[in-house]
């Protein structure tokens, strides 16, 4: 398969989370809540009910499982898409160490978890407008620009792809994460990116960055739970949304 991480953006951007019908149950333990198979990705809306605390908690057992050590969970790519949906101050460099760490080979658990807290970023950057991850998915917006991190990694044998494959991925990632954050900054980013003449050229890439655009300007609009959730009009009138950023230069994104 040609992008084995990123078929289900190009359909609608939401492989990484989902959303569940109701959040009117008792949440379990974040450790439970993490290890837990989710055919539609974690349901953002019932990750987002969990606290600073259990944050904290999740922080600790990222650490233990996935940065201290070679993946071989698969659960570490539920544990980076929690910590971006929660999107506490703290966990933001552990998700930046983790991206970036050394590697001596790459593994499927390893790369999936890779990419998701890629794309997490993106979660992290709508709820706390953090400028300092903006600027450094904007910075890795090229494959060439994942070249580096890739360069120290011999060995990825479960994948059987290579590094360019690999840092194609990542660019996607980077693109899905920048659509997820809502962000005024992210949608000229996006556009800039769309007038590209090797975007243009690529039908794919040319594909996800308008796919990407269109979700930015509903997150912008009407936040990640209605937009998970595919009722925006019933969210139009909500006021515990976050508004779209507020600018001068801010134009309105044209969904098409």
């Amino acid at each position: 398969m040609k992008y084995p991480f990123t078929t289900c953006i190009l359909l609608g951007l939401a492989f990484i989370a989902g959303i569940e019908k109701t959040s009117a149950f008792a949440l379990e333990p974040i450790e439970t809540f993490v290890e837990r198979l989710f055919i539609h990705g974690v349901p953002y809306r019932t990750a987002s009910r969990y606290t600073d605390a259990d944050a904290t908690k999740l922080e600790t057992r990222f650490q233990q499982a996935c940065l201290s050590q070679r993946v071989e969970s698969p659960f570490c790519s539920n544990m980076a898409v929690t910590l971006g949906i929660l999107a506490k101050p703290s966990s933001i460099p552990l998700m930046r160490s983790f991206i970036d760490k050394p590697r001596t080979q790459m593994e499927l658990p390893e790369f999936r978890a890779q990419t998701s807290a890629v794309i997490a970023l993106g979660y992290a950057i709508n709820k706390t407008d953090d400028s300092a991850t903006l600027d450094l998915l904007e910075r890795r917006l090229w494959p060439s620009d994942w070249q580096p991190v890739l360069d120290r990694i011999s060995l990825h044998t479960s994948l059987q792809l290579t590094h360019a494959q690999l840092a194609t991925e990542l660019q996607r990632a980077t693109i899905i994460g920048l659509a997820l954050s809502g962000h005024e900054q992210a949608m000229h980013i996006l556009r800039d990116l769309l007038t590209n003449d090797a975007i243009q050229r690529d039908r794919g890439l040319r594909f996800l960055v308008q796919e990407a655009l269109s979700a930015n300007h509903v997150i912008a609009a009407s936040g990640l739970v209605c937009y998970y959730a595919g009722n925006i009009p019933a969210c139009h009138d909500r006021t515990d949304r976050k508004p779209p950023p507020s600018s001068k230069h801010y134009r309105k994104m044209d969904p098409s």
